[in-house]
């Protein structure tokens, strides 16, 4: 199946919030809309076209710094999880990451979130740490994530 990548405009953002509620039912339309739109954010959507029709299959939601790229969220529908959403989003965010010439990656996820934990191992994160209660509805530690970003061929100016 042909997935394609882009940036989520403003007028996408109640395309994708659907996305967004079902992975976190306490983000509102309102605070998901701010995050979207705040200064060095940057969301990106999955989507599928059917019949003309583009269907968007998940979202991330990226924060870039000096020197780093951290991924604040990557969700997929609920029908499309665990069919390769977020790999397809997570190769978007590291491709993002070394064309800003990021030098590494970081996230957080939930400790029972084996999924999620299986995809960045998988693509090369480590564990770097914890964040005691992190995670509120239901309380829950964070494993904290990075992976340096490789720029093979590539020099970046500092």
């Amino acid at each position: 199946m042909c997935y394609s990548v882009a940036s989520v405009q403003p007028p996408q953002l109640p395309s994708v919030y659907p996305i967004a509620q079902a992975a976190f039912p306490d983000w509102s339309f309102k605070a998901f809309s701010e995050e979207a739109q705040r200064p060095r954010y940057t969301m990106r959507m999955a989507m599928r076209c059917v019949s003309g029709e583009r269907e968007v299959l998940g979202f991330s939601l990226l924060w870039s710094a000096p020197d780093e790229v951290h991924i604040l969220n990557i969700a997929s529908a609920p029908v499309w999880r665990r069919k390769g959403i977020g790999q397809v989003l997570l190769e978007d965010a590291l491709s993002l990451a070394r064309r800003e010439g990021a030098l590494q990656m970081i996230l957080e996820v939930r400790a029972s979130n084996t999924p999620a934990i299986a995809l960045y191992t998988k693509a090369g994160f480590l564990e770097i740490g914890r964040r005691k209660r992190y995670y509120r509805a239901p309380v829950e530690d964070a494993i904290v994530f990075a992976r340096e970003i490789e720029h093979v061929g590539q020099v970046v100016e500092r």
